[in-house]
């Protein structure tokens, strides 16, 4: 490689903490990885059919009071759903504080009759000065096999694109952690297939989205209390409770969503990662900037044995493709960055061809000019 070409790469390669690191590319980047999400094909899933969302959903709302419905109406219905004998019952609402004495204690028959219960939980939202929330826990006679933490994820920009695997208090003196909900459910359904653990703070998962809301079987709450549901479309099954009325307060945006998704159906998602074994990877740090390194080197390379348009196209077009079918493998890996990584060697390349070319013509005009005879005075 000649020198102005190693200069070229030492030079772009100097801003690759800038390209890995500056929060506006980094946003650019989950903007590209949500395009690439939404093109991915329907996951091969053996376990997408048999997670049911049972949904307090607007007819649910309508026929029976706004949420939180009371508690000897969510327990009429969980008797329905516990003849079916589903696997695991995981209910995505707060049972922290005690209502009428007679609702409590059908809720706590109902939970009673299912063989593996996992329940939410989730820290307090405190507006003091208290350095370290609580934790809401169900009230202490509901029956539960597990325990699981209930709280997104959001990205800076409102996208839940992972979850943490677990959640703490943050006490030091006393930690309480408990871990993800799906997480909980996964472990009482089946041994959880061989995945990533990410080791940093709180384990977080990158979720690969099974698809838009509604791609879960769903069935309405309120079609169980009015007896309405064939029960073998929850027997065997791994049943998710949780609110999908709009305006319940428990939708939140996702990468595949063109609006919000219920809460209860992102829990869906994250148990289906985990049994599945197909969750999303990000590039680690490290890996982001290697990435980049050799991207800015194989440029190098490339502009300087094809000048021209070629490998800019060919760059510009495999990249994207290359970021795609990573993805189907499992690997997010940092599109904007490594677009503009490319760009960006493929300008200085460019600059430095051209700036080559004027000089060898300057050159060899001179040269021409020295080479003339010079007329002699007579």
């Amino acid at each position: 490689m000649r020198r102005k070409h190693v200069v070229t790469a030492i030079c772009v390669a100097a801003l690759l903490p800038l390209l890995a690191w500056n929060g506006v590319v980094q946003s650019w980047n989950d903007g590209a990885s949500d395009v690439l999400a939404r093109l991915l094909l329907p996951p091969r899933s053996h376990w997408l059919d048999r997670i049911v969302v049972l949904a307090i959903d607007g007819p649910t709302v309508v026929r029976y009071g706004p949420v939180p419905l009371p508690r000897d109406i969510v327990a009429r219905g969980l008797n329905v759903v516990s003849t079916a004998r589903p696997t695991v019952l995981a209910v995505d609402l707060l049972f922290s504080g005690k209502q009428r004495p007679e609702a409590d204690a059908a809720l706590v028959q109902s939970l009673g009759r299912f063989q593996n219960v996992v329940l939410a939980a989730a820290l307090e939202t405190t507006f003091d000065s208290s350095p370290h929330p609580a934790w809401l826990l169900p009230i202490p006679p509901l029956p539960a096999s597990a325990l699981g933490h209930v709280h997104a994820n959001p990205d800076p920009d409102g996208v839940v694109r992972s979850v943490l695997l677990e959640k703490t208090d943050g006490d030091p003196k006393a930690e309480q952690k408990y871990f993800a909900l799906g997480l909980e459910a996964a472990r009482l359904a089946a041994e959880p297939s061989a995945f990533h653990i990410d080791q940093r703070e709180g384990h977080p998962m990158w979720i690969r989205y099974a698809g838009p809301e509604g791609t879960f079987p769903t069935i309405s709450f309120a079609d169980v209390l009015e007896g309405r549901v064939d029960r073998a479309q929850l027997a065997g099954k791994i049943v998710l409770l949780g609110v999908s009325a709009q305006g319940g307060g428990d939708r939140r945006f996702t990468p595949v969503s063109g609006g919000e998704m219920p809460g209860v159906e992102i829990h869906a998602n994250v148990i289906r990662n985990l049994l599945d074994g197909d969750a999303l990877h990000p590039l680690s740090p490290l890996g982001d900037l290697s990435l980049l390194a050799a991207t800015i080197a194989g440029a190098v390379l490339a502009f300087r044995k094809w000048p021209g348009r070629a490998p800019v196209v060919a760059g510009f077009v495999m990249i994207p493709v290359a970021a795609y079918f990573a993805m189907t493998m499992g690997w997010i890996l940092p599109l904007a960055s490594w677009m503009i990584a490319y760009f960006l060697t493929a300008m200085a390349m460019s600059m430095a061809v051209t700036r080559e070319a004027v000089m060898t013509a300057l050159i060899h005009k001179e040269s021409q000019r020295l080479s003339r005879p010079q007329a002699h005075p007579h």
